[in-house]
Protein backbone atom coordinates (compact mmCIF):
# COMPACT_ATOMS: atom_id res chain seq x y z
CA UNK A 1 0.00 0.00 0.00
CA UNK A 2 2.86 2.54 1.12
CA UNK A 3 4.34 2.18 -3.02
CA UNK A 4 1.09 2.77 -4.32
CA UNK A 5 0.79 5.70 -2.80
CA UNK A 6 4.18 6.87 -2.91
CA UNK A 7 4.23 6.28 -6.94
CA UNK A 8 0.70 8.24 -7.22
CA UNK A 9 2.75 10.90 -5.01
CA UNK A 10 -0.09 12.41 -3.39
CA UNK A 11 1.10 10.95 0.11
CA UNK A 12 4.29 10.93 2.19
CA UNK A 13 5.43 7.75 3.68
CA UNK A 14 4.46 9.69 7.20
CA UNK A 15 1.31 10.42 6.23
CA UNK A 16 0.54 6.70 4.84
CA UNK A 17 1.43 5.65 7.99
CA UNK A 18 -0.68 7.99 10.09
CA UNK A 19 -3.80 7.02 8.39
CA UNK A 20 -6.16 4.57 9.94
CA UNK A 21 -6.71 2.04 7.17
CA UNK A 22 -7.76 -0.99 8.84
CA UNK A 23 -10.62 1.26 10.52
CA UNK A 24 -11.48 2.81 7.24
CA UNK A 25 -12.13 -1.07 5.79
CA UNK A 26 -14.47 -2.03 8.24
CA UNK A 27 -16.30 1.24 7.53
CA UNK A 28 -16.45 0.19 4.09
CA UNK A 29 -17.48 -3.30 4.85
CA UNK A 30 -20.17 -2.39 6.33
CA UNK A 31 -21.71 -0.56 3.63
CA UNK A 32 -24.58 -1.78 1.54
CA UNK A 33 -23.28 -3.34 -1.82
CA UNK A 34 -24.10 -0.45 -4.25
CA UNK A 35 -22.78 2.46 -1.86
CA UNK A 36 -19.61 -0.01 -0.73
CA UNK A 37 -19.00 -0.11 -5.00
CA UNK A 38 -19.31 3.77 -5.17
CA UNK A 39 -16.83 4.88 -2.68
CA UNK A 40 -13.95 3.71 -4.22
CA UNK A 41 -14.93 6.27 -7.52
CA UNK A 42 -15.47 8.92 -5.23
CA UNK A 43 -12.26 8.68 -3.21
CA UNK A 44 -10.08 8.18 -6.25
CA UNK A 45 -11.78 10.97 -8.11
CA UNK A 46 -13.67 8.90 -10.94
CA UNK A 47 -17.27 10.42 -10.37
CA UNK A 48 -18.24 12.13 -13.55
CA UNK A 49 -18.22 15.72 -11.51
CA UNK A 50 -17.82 19.29 -13.95
CA UNK A 51 -14.10 18.76 -14.30
CA UNK A 52 -14.22 15.51 -14.70
CA UNK A 53 -16.54 15.63 -17.47
CA UNK A 54 -14.62 18.31 -19.04
CA UNK A 55 -11.34 16.41 -18.96
CA UNK A 56 -13.05 13.68 -20.92
CA UNK A 57 -14.79 15.98 -23.27
CA UNK A 58 -13.74 19.74 -23.45
CA UNK A 59 -17.06 20.41 -25.08
CA UNK A 60 -19.17 19.81 -22.20
CA UNK A 61 -18.76 22.68 -19.01
CA UNK A 62 -17.33 21.83 -16.15
CA UNK A 63 -19.43 23.86 -13.95
CA UNK A 64 -21.24 23.12 -10.97
CA UNK A 65 -24.90 22.35 -11.15
CA UNK A 66 -25.56 24.44 -8.16
CA UNK A 67 -23.58 27.69 -8.65
CA UNK A 68 -21.36 29.11 -11.45
CA UNK A 69 -17.99 27.60 -9.96
CA UNK A 70 -15.54 25.00 -11.80
CA UNK A 71 -16.81 21.77 -10.12
CA UNK A 72 -13.52 19.51 -8.43
CA UNK A 73 -14.00 17.52 -5.97
CA UNK A 74 -13.40 20.24 -3.16
CA UNK A 75 -15.63 22.47 -4.61
CA UNK A 76 -17.99 19.46 -4.35
CA UNK A 77 -17.96 19.49 -0.79
CA UNK A 78 -17.90 22.83 -0.43
CA UNK A 79 -20.57 24.73 -2.76
CA UNK A 80 -22.25 27.20 -1.13
CA UNK A 81 -25.59 27.31 -2.97
CA UNK A 82 -28.45 26.70 -0.78
CA UNK A 83 -29.67 23.51 -1.59
CA UNK A 84 -26.18 22.24 -0.92
CA UNK A 85 -25.85 24.53 2.69
CA UNK A 86 -29.15 22.33 3.70
CA UNK A 87 -28.04 19.02 2.67
CA UNK A 88 -24.80 19.43 4.98
CA UNK A 89 -26.70 21.24 7.92
CA UNK A 90 -28.87 18.07 7.90
CA UNK A 91 -26.11 16.01 7.96
CA UNK A 92 -24.30 17.66 10.62
CA UNK A 93 -27.50 17.08 12.53
CA UNK A 94 -27.59 13.57 12.45
CA UNK A 95 -23.55 13.32 12.68
CA UNK A 96 -23.59 15.39 15.92
CA UNK A 97 -26.63 13.56 17.33
CA UNK A 98 -24.70 10.32 16.57
CA UNK A 99 -21.50 11.24 18.45
CA UNK A 100 -23.37 12.40 21.61
CA UNK A 101 -25.61 8.93 21.60
CA UNK A 102 -21.94 6.81 21.06
CA UNK A 103 -20.42 8.53 24.02
CA UNK A 104 -17.75 10.87 22.23
CA UNK A 105 -15.52 12.49 24.13
CA UNK A 106 -16.53 16.17 24.01
CA UNK A 107 -13.14 18.00 23.27
CA UNK A 108 -13.24 15.21 20.18
CA UNK A 109 -16.69 15.94 19.39
CA UNK A 110 -16.35 19.66 19.23
CA UNK A 111 -12.67 19.88 18.20
CA UNK A 112 -13.94 17.13 14.56
CA UNK A 113 -17.38 19.21 14.37
CA UNK A 114 -15.48 22.89 14.48
CA UNK A 115 -12.99 21.70 11.93
CA UNK A 116 -15.72 20.42 9.31
CA UNK A 117 -17.18 24.06 10.10
CA UNK A 118 -13.84 25.32 9.19
CA UNK A 119 -13.68 23.03 6.10
CA UNK A 120 -16.80 23.91 4.29
CA UNK A 121 -15.77 27.36 3.93
CA UNK A 122 -12.64 26.47 3.22
CA UNK A 123 -10.39 27.27 6.59
CA UNK A 124 -8.29 24.94 8.36
CA UNK A 125 -8.85 24.04 12.26
CA UNK A 126 -4.79 24.25 14.20
CA UNK A 127 -4.74 24.25 17.67
CA UNK A 128 -6.32 22.22 20.43
CA UNK A 129 -6.14 22.57 24.02
CA UNK A 130 -6.03 18.46 24.21
CA UNK A 131 -2.24 17.12 22.88
CA UNK A 132 -3.63 13.96 21.55
CA UNK A 133 -6.29 16.05 19.67
CA UNK A 134 -3.11 18.74 18.26
CA UNK A 135 -1.38 15.40 17.04
CA UNK A 136 -4.64 14.36 14.97
CA UNK A 137 -5.33 17.51 13.92
CA UNK A 138 -1.83 18.45 12.65
CA UNK A 139 -1.93 14.59 10.49
CA UNK A 140 -5.21 15.63 9.32
CA UNK A 141 -4.09 19.23 8.14
CA UNK A 142 -1.21 17.11 6.29
CA UNK A 143 -3.86 14.16 4.96
CA UNK A 144 -6.41 16.80 4.10
CA UNK A 145 -9.58 17.67 5.35
CA UNK A 146 -11.30 16.50 2.48
CA UNK A 147 -9.74 13.22 2.52
CA UNK A 148 -11.71 12.78 5.77
CA UNK A 149 -14.50 12.11 3.18
CA UNK A 150 -12.76 9.30 1.60
CA UNK A 151 -12.31 7.08 5.07
CA UNK A 152 -8.57 8.81 5.61
CA UNK A 153 -8.76 9.64 8.96
CA UNK A 154 -6.03 10.17 11.45
CA UNK A 155 -4.87 7.34 13.68
CA UNK A 156 -4.97 10.13 16.72
CA UNK A 157 -8.90 10.44 16.55
CA UNK A 158 -9.09 6.84 17.23
CA UNK A 159 -6.34 7.29 20.03
CA UNK A 160 -8.03 10.27 21.40
CA UNK A 161 -11.73 8.35 21.88
CA UNK A 162 -9.87 5.80 23.90
CA UNK A 163 -8.49 7.43 26.18
CA UNK A 164 -11.76 9.39 26.58
CA UNK A 165 -13.53 5.63 26.47
CA UNK A 166 -10.43 4.32 29.02
CA UNK A 167 -11.61 6.39 32.06
CA UNK A 168 -15.43 6.83 31.26
CA UNK A 169 -16.80 3.38 29.62
CA UNK A 170 -13.79 0.90 29.21
CA UNK A 171 -16.07 -1.67 27.54
CA UNK A 172 -17.11 0.32 24.52
CA UNK A 173 -14.55 0.18 21.62
CA UNK A 174 -12.67 2.91 20.52
CA UNK A 175 -12.11 0.96 16.95
CA UNK A 176 -15.66 0.46 16.58
CA UNK A 177 -16.52 4.53 17.05
CA UNK A 178 -13.82 5.16 14.30
CA UNK A 179 -15.69 2.78 11.59
CA UNK A 180 -18.71 4.33 12.59
CA UNK A 181 -17.31 7.88 12.48
CA UNK A 182 -16.12 7.20 8.91
CA UNK A 183 -19.33 5.53 7.87
CA UNK A 184 -21.29 8.61 8.51
CA UNK A 185 -18.69 10.64 6.70
CA UNK A 186 -19.04 8.46 3.93
CA UNK A 187 -22.60 9.77 3.43
CA UNK A 188 -21.77 13.57 3.09
CA UNK A 189 -20.72 13.21 -0.42
CA UNK A 190 -22.95 10.24 -1.12
CA UNK A 191 -25.89 12.47 0.03
CA UNK A 192 -24.60 15.67 -2.37
CA UNK A 193 -24.29 12.98 -5.13
CA UNK A 194 -28.16 12.13 -4.94
CA UNK A 195 -28.81 15.83 -4.89
CA UNK A 196 -26.39 16.25 -7.67
CA UNK A 197 -28.41 13.69 -9.60
CA UNK A 198 -31.73 14.58 -8.75
CA UNK A 199 -31.35 18.45 -9.77
CA UNK A 200 -29.75 17.23 -13.33
CA UNK A 201 -33.26 15.01 -13.86
CA UNK A 202 -35.10 18.73 -12.74
CA UNK A 203 -35.91 20.55 -15.87
CA UNK A 204 -36.49 23.60 -13.48
CA UNK A 205 -33.44 23.78 -12.48
CA UNK A 206 -30.72 25.47 -13.92
CA UNK A 207 -28.61 22.65 -14.20
CA UNK A 208 -31.17 20.18 -15.37
CA UNK A 209 -32.00 22.40 -18.51
CA UNK A 210 -28.72 22.44 -19.51
CA UNK A 211 -28.17 19.10 -19.60
CA UNK A 212 -32.08 18.25 -21.11
CA UNK A 213 -30.68 20.79 -24.00
CA UNK A 214 -27.33 19.36 -24.52
CA UNK A 215 -29.05 15.67 -24.40
CA UNK A 216 -31.49 17.43 -27.27
CA UNK A 217 -28.83 19.00 -29.30
CA UNK A 218 -26.79 15.19 -29.50
CA UNK A 219 -30.54 13.34 -30.28
CA UNK A 220 -30.99 15.82 -33.22
CA UNK A 221 -27.79 15.42 -34.48
CA UNK A 222 -27.80 11.29 -34.56
CA UNK A 223 -31.50 11.32 -35.76
CA UNK A 224 -30.56 13.80 -38.93
CA UNK A 225 -27.82 10.72 -39.68
CA UNK A 226 -30.58 8.40 -39.90
CA UNK A 227 -31.04 4.63 -39.51
CA UNK A 228 -28.61 4.44 -42.96
CA UNK A 229 -25.87 1.61 -43.01
CA UNK A 230 -27.39 0.46 -39.51
CA UNK A 231 -28.39 -3.55 -39.34
CA UNK A 232 -31.73 -4.27 -39.81
CA UNK A 233 -32.40 -4.88 -36.27
CA UNK A 234 -31.08 -1.70 -35.05
CA UNK A 235 -33.23 0.69 -37.16
CA UNK A 236 -35.64 0.28 -34.92
CA UNK A 237 -34.13 2.90 -32.73
CA UNK A 238 -35.41 5.32 -35.65
CA UNK A 239 -39.14 4.19 -35.69
CA UNK A 240 -40.11 7.10 -33.16
CA UNK A 241 -40.14 10.03 -34.39
CA UNK A 242 -37.96 12.79 -33.05
CA UNK A 243 -40.50 14.31 -31.27
CA UNK A 244 -41.68 11.71 -29.35
CA UNK A 245 -38.18 10.90 -28.30
CA UNK A 246 -37.36 14.60 -27.39
CA UNK A 247 -40.37 14.53 -25.30
CA UNK A 248 -38.83 11.34 -23.06
CA UNK A 249 -37.50 11.55 -19.13
CA UNK A 250 -33.65 11.83 -18.97
CA UNK A 251 -32.83 8.33 -18.73
CA UNK A 252 -34.82 7.47 -21.56
CA UNK A 253 -32.60 10.02 -23.61
CA UNK A 254 -29.44 8.78 -22.42
CA UNK A 255 -30.55 5.21 -23.84
CA UNK A 256 -31.37 6.09 -26.87
CA UNK A 257 -27.83 7.55 -27.65
CA UNK A 258 -26.07 4.49 -26.30
CA UNK A 259 -28.01 1.80 -28.02
CA UNK A 260 -27.57 3.98 -31.42
CA UNK A 261 -23.84 4.81 -30.44
CA UNK A 262 -23.48 1.17 -30.05
CA UNK A 263 -25.43 0.60 -33.28
CA UNK A 264 -23.12 2.08 -35.34
CA UNK A 265 -20.36 0.83 -34.16
CA UNK A 266 -21.88 -2.69 -34.97
CA UNK A 267 -22.52 -0.77 -38.66
CA UNK A 268 -18.83 0.19 -39.50
CA UNK A 269 -17.98 -3.22 -38.22
CA UNK A 270 -15.97 -2.12 -34.65
CA UNK A 271 -15.87 -3.90 -31.18
CA UNK A 272 -17.80 -2.04 -28.74
CA UNK A 273 -15.44 -0.06 -26.20
CA UNK A 274 -15.51 -0.50 -22.39
CA UNK A 275 -18.40 1.50 -22.01
CA UNK A 276 -20.53 0.32 -24.57
CA UNK A 277 -19.69 -3.58 -24.06
CA UNK A 278 -22.77 -4.45 -21.98
CA UNK A 279 -25.16 -1.54 -22.58
CA UNK A 280 -27.64 -4.01 -24.42
CA UNK A 281 -27.79 -6.01 -21.17
CA UNK A 282 -27.76 -3.47 -18.63
CA UNK A 283 -29.87 -0.83 -19.90
CA UNK A 284 -33.27 -1.59 -19.78
CA UNK A 285 -35.35 -2.15 -23.28
CA UNK A 286 -36.72 0.97 -24.76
Amino acid sequence: MISHWKEKDIFSTQDILSIDWENAGKALKGLQLYHRLWIPKWACNFLTIGSVRHRRNPAIEPTCPFCDSVETQSHFMQCPSGNTTNEWNRLIYELTKWMSQSHTSPTLQTTLLTGLSLFRVGNTLRRSPDPTLQRALDEQDRIGWLSLFHGRISKHWCKAQRLYLDSHSPLRSADFWTSGIIQRLYRFPWEFWELRKATYKDQASRAGRRMFNMLDARIIAEYNQGPMGLQGKDKRWFRRSIHRILTEDLDFKYQWLDHVALARLRANGQPPSNTTRDIRSYFQHI
